[in-house]
């Protein structure tokens, strides 16, 4: 694990807010479906709180969105799509480009 990554990464997704919304309870476009497809390169992230019933919480990154951002969705906001930043460094982008970026197998 490269401690200094999975640092960033976490700051991004502590801090994640919606840029904007693109859909909004309707469910995503077939376009946006296919960029939010995790066997055509999305990202699903999923996090499981240290609460006391270990709520899980999944984001899904999907295709870029111009500079802004990407094209996510979360299973908190059934149906929206909207647009989250790429963080400080771009880390989810880097995450999401390749994993190895942040786990190392040496």
């Amino acid at each position: 694990v490269r401690a200094d990554k999975i640092e960033d990464l976490l700051h991004a997704l502590s801090d994640l807010k919606a840029k904007k919304f693109l859909v909004m309870k309707t469910g995503p476009t077939a376009a946006q479906k296919t960029g939010l497809d995790t066997a055509k390169g999305a990202l699903a992230i999923e996090i499981t709180l240290d609460d006391k019933d270990k709520t899980k919480l999944t984001l899904t990154l999907g295709a870029e969105e111009g500079n802004e951002g990407f094209q996510a969705t979360s299973d908190k906001l059934p149906g929206d799509v909207f647009v989250v930043e790429k963080g400080t460094k771009d880390i989810l982008k880097v995450v999401k480009e390749k994993l190895e970026n942040v786990v190392s197998s040496s």
